[in-house]
Order: structure tokens, then sequence, then C-alpha cells
């Protein structure tokens, strides 16, 4: 027998049913009765095809247009918008519910003097909203191209006029970086990094030509997509210099495929005690801030992005070896699974190769610097060459005053080891 308190439970469950049910049968009879039409709902025009707008607000005038899925603005100067807020906007015109048809009324006391417009085209039909004074209730006053005024909801009111139009940008500072970019450059101070993008990879131009380390320059990448401005600060200010940007102090600049490049010019600080800074993007009229911790990340050391390998050759490419050393030179030659002393005295282990090339091809350097070889310090020399018998890289060995070992292929990057790693040399030294 079901205890007193659970009947009751089920008995009250089974009322509460009953009663939303009805509630919902009555909301949806009222729901049909009270469906107001929208501003929109008989135009030919259709959220998902507008391909232009026209805003006037505040003696300002805002034009965007849509390319595919991707918004800009093109007046009063072109500006990367966020998709979504721009949908928002187009939603927030096709939503807006009528109440009334106005006849008789003094369009002047209505605010519809035709300062705050919003024109939408999808390229073959267009409409034109004024957009008049507020009022209350939640109501608005809206007239659609040349018909009598309507009393509406006051959701063009609010999105359109009440919101800042900042707020619908792309707050990304280099949107399309991660999809296109191909070149990168960053100056402090006269110190230029310069990385370019080709068939095999990222390769270092400045401050060295050099080989990129792959993994850490596509984080980087990542890290370059990412960056967002913390706030808009100013649009077509008349004083640059009040933003440490008349004689930015940094830069940062990143070019497409298309050759279209985007420059990062970076200013002083926004505040006494914050690292916070001013930036702007060159030939785009509008001051923004940049947080520090995201700002910094454009501007890495150098030899961070530097491949710590000593050498970018892969083994599957070289057929022969040659090592010179103070005791001679040898040329190795690879077999059928292994390598065959082909010119020099002596007979060498196998084992010995393969641990020279993955000293000079795999082993990962404990840190990287740029300077000038020790070309007095050099222990020896090892030459890779193809199967066309044509020499592919050299790499030069040296040892340091504090006995690490050092690897370096002709591009002034010092590549340091730990110093046991001269046993991979040793037998070659006599």
């Amino acid at each position: 027998m079901i205890p007193n308190r659970e009947f009751i439970l089920v008995l009250v469950v089974a009322i509460a049913s009953v009663l939303t049910a009805f509630a919902m049968h009555q909301g949806e009879g009222q729901q049909e009765e009270y469906v107001q039409a929208t501003v929109l709902q008989s135009a030919s025009l259709k959220p998902n095809e507008i391909q232009s707008i026209v805003l006037t607000k505040d003696g300002l005038k805002l034009e965007f247009v849509k390319s595919g899925n991707v918004w800009t603005q093109s007046q009063p100067f072109e500006m990367s918008m966020d998709t979504a807020s721009m949908q928002g906007l187009v939603e927030s015109v096709f939503r807006t519910t009528i109440f009334t048809t106005l006849d008789e009324v003094d369009r002047d006391t209505l605010n519809l003097d035709g300062s705050k417009t919003i024109d939408l085209s999808n390229g073959t039909d267009s409409v034109s909203i004024t957009l008049g004074q507020k009022t209350l209730g939640g109501r608005a006053y809206i007239q659609v191209d040349d018909e009598m005024p309507i009393v509406v909801s006051q959701h063009i009111h609010a999105f359109a006029l009440d919101m800042d139009h900042k707020y619908w940008r792309d707050a990304r500072v280099f949107p399309d970086f991660a999809v296109d970019g191909e070149r990168m450059v960053r100056e402090v101070a006269g110190d230029r990094l310069v990385l370019e993008s080709g068939d095999a990879g990222w390769n270092m131009k400045e401050p060295v030509s050099t080989r990129a380390n792959q993994v850490l320059v596509q984080e980087w990448i990542g890290q370059i997509a990412g960056a967002r401005a913390s706030a808009f600060v100013a649009d077509d200010p008349d004083n640059l210099e009040l933003f440490g940007l008349r004689r930015p102090q940094a830069s940062f600049s990143t070019t497409s495929r298309q050759g279209a490049e985007r420059r990062l010019l970076v200013g002083s600080r926004i505040a006494a005690g914050s690292q916070d800074r001013y930036v702007m993007i060159e030939g785009q009229p509008m001051v923004f801030a940049m947080k520090w911790d995201t700002l910094s990340q454009l501007f890495p050391r150098a030899e961070l992005l530097i491949d710590p390998s000593g050498s970018g050759v892969s083994k599957f490419d070289v057929k022969q070896v040659i090592v010179r050393t103070s005791g001679g030179e040898w040329t190795f030659e690879k077999g059928l699974g292994a390598w065959n002393l082909v010119n020099g005295d002596g007979v060498y282990d196998a084992s010995h190769i393969d641990a020279l090339l993955n000293l000079v091809l795999d082993a990962e350097a404990l840190s990287v610097g740029i300077a000038v070889y020790p070309r007095d310090a050099e222990i020896a020399t090892v030459t890779l060459v193809g199967y066309d018998f044509l020499p592919i890289d050299t790499v030069r060995i040296a040892t340091s005053e504090e006995g690490k070992l050092i690897l370096e292929n002709g591009d002034n990057v010092l590549r340091l080891h730990a110093g046991d790693k001269i046993e991979a040399i040793q037998p070659f030294i006599k």
C-alpha cells in the first residue's frame, strides 16, 4: 500500500500536469489572438540575403557591406566587423513588431526628420527606415520608405541607435592571418625580426637568414590570430601625440598571400602604473587599446623562433657524409643498411656515423644564440652530400669556453649542446 505522503505527492504532480496542459492550450489560443505583424513581414527582403546596410545617426554615416559571410565597414573607414553583431543588427529590424499605423500626424513631433535612418539592401531590392523618437511602454515611431508613420517596438532603436556601433567591430587585430598569412615583421627600436612562409614552412630572414622552429612559429601564429583589442578608444583623433602614436615605439606587420599588408603601431601606456598600450592600424584612423599580456606575445626574442637542430636536411636525402677534423678526412657512403668508408684510412663502425648524424640532424640545442661562429675553436666539419653527389649542407662544430659543443651551418646561429655530446665526434679526432 502506498504511504500517505507518496500518494499526496503523486496526486499533486498529476494535478500540476493537468493545469500545465490547460494553461499551455489557453496560451496558444491567446498567442494566436495577439500575434503582431513585423516591419518587413511583407517585404521581398530576407534577413540572410542582406548585402549592405547604411546607418545614419548622430551626424555620422556608417556603411557596411557583406562579402560571403564576412561583414566590413566601408565608411567612414574600412574596418572588419563582427559577423554575429551585424546579424543582430539585421535581426533587430526584421523582429520589430508593428502596433498601429498613424494617419494624421505631425512628423516633426515624432522626430521623423530623416536624421536617423537605416537602409538595407540585398543588391536588388532595398528599404529605407526613418527612426523617430521612443515613447512609453517600450514603443517607438518609424517610417518605412514613403509609407505612413507607424508605432513599433523599440528593437531597432535599441540596437541601431542606443548601442555604440564600436561594439559591432571585430576585436581581432589580425583576423585573417592564420588563414593566408605569408610574412611577419616586428620592429622595436630599429631591431627587426622578419619571417616568411615558403614551400617547406617558415624561414627567418632577419636578423639572420636561418630555419625557423616550425612548431613554435605555428604556436606564435595562433597567438597573433587570437590578439584582440581590449577597447576602442577614439575614431579619427585630432592629435596622435596624445597616444604616443605620432612616433610609434614599435610595430608589427603581417602580409597575406595576396600582398595585403596590415601594420600595427604601438604607442604609449594608457595610464600610469599600467603596461597596456594605445595602438592603431596604419592607415586606419582609429585608436584602440591592447592589454600588455596580449601585445607582448607579438614581440618574442628572435632566438626563441629559430630551429634548434644543426641542419634542416633529412637523413633520407643523404647519400654521403664527409667528416673533416685535425685527424684527417673521411668519406662515408650509404649502402644497403650500412655506411661504407670510401675515402680515408682506417675502418670505422657504422654506428659512429649514426651517432654523428643524430647530433647534426636530430639533437635539439640546449640554447640558441645569434653570434659570429668561433672559427678558432673549430674541431670538425660535417658535409652532407645528396644522391646527385652534390653537397646539401655543411655543419661546423666547435667548443665554447664553458666546454659546450657549438653547431653552426653558415647562418651565424650558434646552437649550444651539452659538453658530453662531443662523444659523437671523438672517434674522428686523433
